[in-house]
Order: C-alpha cells, then structure tokens, then sequence
C-alpha cells in the first residue's frame, strides 16, 4: 500500500515537471493557414542550417512552427529535428523578440548534427533575421 502511494506521488510530480518544460499550444503553429499566411506575408531569412520566415502576428507573444518534408528523412530524423527546435526555442525564448509567427524549416545537413552543433547556426539566423534582443545566455 505505502508503495503505490510513493509511485502514485513520484509519478504526478513527474507529470508535471514534464508539464512545465513543454510549449503552451498557443505558442504553436498548428493550423495549415498559419504556416500559408506566414510563407506569403513574412520574410525568409536562411543560412546553412536552417531557414526561417518570419511575421508579425500582433500577438505579445511568439508562434512558432516547424516544417519538414519527407526529403529531409523519415520520421524518426523529423521528429528529431523537431525536437531539437523546439529545446533550442525553448531555451532561448528570453532572447527572442515578441509578436512574430516564426516557421523554421531545418535544412539536410542538420540531419546527423547534435543540439550543440546545431545552436549556432539557430542563433546566428536569429540574429540575420533581426530577432536577437540580447547576448545573455550565447
């Protein structure tokens, strides 16, 4: 009885700190008109690594998305990149400028690259894009 009580309590103290590390959805681009709107009206800024466009939303607050093709690989190396994104985005959000809808677009040669390989070149296009608000935590 005191085990289950114990795994009970682990378990929902660990839901939510999985909870708090993952994005709010409206912080998502989730629906095919977004990512159209943000393709036609916003700018496209790249380098070897990533693409990203960008555009006002009007919103206190960012959206992003993220968009890659069968091209790219299969699901797993999608899902993967996505992911990779994602921490990167999360961990640097303080130094992003608010109010764009944002859909990044990994490149081919992100594929076998790590997060740490990849973060440069994430906070370089940032900067390219004029996104960048400050040097705290490069």
């Amino acid at each position: 009885m005191r085990v289950a009580a114990f795994l009970r309590t682990s378990l929902s103290g660990f839901r939510l700190r999985i909870q708090w590390l993952q994005m709010n959805k409206s912080e998502m681009l989730r629906n095919n008109a977004d990512f159209r709107k943000t393709y036609r009206q916003g700018l496209s800024y790249s380098n070897r690594r990533f693409v990203v466009y960008v555009r006002r939303n009007g919103l206190d607050y960012n959206r992003i998305g993220i968009s890659t093709s069968r091209k790219y690989g299969n699901a797993v190396q999608r899902n993967r990149v996505r992911r990779i994104i994602k921490e990167l985005y999360r961990a640097y959000e303080r130094n992003i400028a608010a109010g764009h809808d944002l859909v990044f677009i990994p490149r081919v040669s992100t594929r076998d690259r790590g997060l740490r390989e990849v973060e440069p070149d994430f906070i370089h296009l940032l900067k390219v894009a004029s996104l960048w608000t400050s040097d705290e935590g490069a």
